[in-house]
């Protein structure tokens, strides 16, 4: 039976619980969930809908013991102090279990990904690493800066939103210790948080997984939809700064990969959340004068989703 880990806090607690759905409603078989979280204890704040799953085993839920440890690069960023949590998952994870895939909370399942990530661990064991991941880039002439900044020896760059990890080998390589000391050296040079850690602490050693489960979606002006249709993809990342919730997101060609979810769980349509009120406000005008609304099911929810935002309302859900 496969695991699967989400690390967040109360400020993803719907991007992440979407997630979560998405995920449960893809798998043909039963799985497990656990969750660190920074301030729940138990699964009771999460909806029926998760916890009344067929597909749902087990869940469990633990809360972040922080300490009084310091994470850096934070201000202004559109991750929080959750982004690192994962790095201590060995604390939490029972020592009874072998695998576990890792997903940040702006990955949503589309398709079932069993198949493919059984076929990943099967290769992992073969390979004899620790862990796997998306290749995110490669060195060459042009690209250099994140190999300098972080002194990495190997050429592959990864991205750490989906990692499979062998939770076993993981343990007896003392992974919780070495990526803490990581952490504690390279500080403000981590500015891509967990993903640099990780990076360091792998630097090329890692089994390069399918694009197809970690597909990442970037603001383009192009068709997502006819591209998630044409190819065997189980997870969208929304990796860095764009998101399908943000209100410039909502109007772009794969938003409703979250938002007709949300619908699902929330019985809601569009929900709105930006850093910052002006932002959205200016992307608002922007669609509007610009006529962008080919992606935009419904224009009356959308504006009242907007004012829903505007009001501080969005959190009441």
């Amino acid at each position: 039976m496969l695991n699967f880990l989400y690390c967040f806090d109360s400020n993803y607690n719907i991007q992440t619980i979407v997630s979560i759905y998405s995920l449960l409603k893809s798998v043909s078989e039963k799985i497990n969930i656990f969750i660190i979280h920074q301030s729940e204890e138990t699964p009771e704040f999460l909806p029926k809908k998760i916890l009344e799953s067929e597909n749902l085993n087990n869940i469990h839920v633990y809360k972040f013991n922080k300490s009084d440890f310091k994470f850096y690069n934070l201000i202004d960023a559109h991750v929080t102090e959750a982004t690192f949590y994962r790095l201590f998952l060995l604390k939490y994870i029972p020592e009874n279990i072998k695998n576990i895939i890792y997903l940040d909370g702006d990955v949503y399942c589309i398709s079932d990904p069993i198949e493919q990530i059984k076929k990943e661990f099967q290769n992992l064991e073969s390979s004899g690493f620790e862990a796997g991941f998306s290749v995110e880039t490669n060195r060459n002439d042009i690209n250099q800066t994140s190999f300098k900044r972080l002194k990495l020896r190997g050429d592959s760059y990864f991205n750490a939103g989906v990692m499979l990890m062998d939770v076993e080998k993981a343990r007896k390589n003392n992974f919780s210790k070495k990526v803490f000391d990581i952490l504690s050296q390279i500080k403000e040079d981590a500015i891509f948080w967990d993903q640099d850690i990780l990076n360091k602490y792998y630097d090329d050693k890692f089994l390069k997984i399918t694009e197809n489960l970690n597909y990442k979606v970037n603001y383009f002006e192009k068709n997502y939809t006819e591209i998630l249709e044409q190819n065997n993809i189980s997870f969208v990342h929304y990796s860095g700064k764009f998101k399908p919730w943000h209100v410039r997101g909502v109007a772009h060609s794969s938003s409703f990969i979250f938002q007709d979810m949300f619908n699902e769980v929330y019985d809601k349509k569009y929900y709105i959340s930006n850093s910052r009120k002006i932002i959205a406000i200016k992307d608002f005008f922007k669609i509007l004068i610009n006529l962008k609304l080919e992606f935009i099911k419904s224009p009356f929810f959308f504006l009242i989703g907007i004012f829903r935002f505007l009001l501080n309302k969005n959190k009441n859900i």
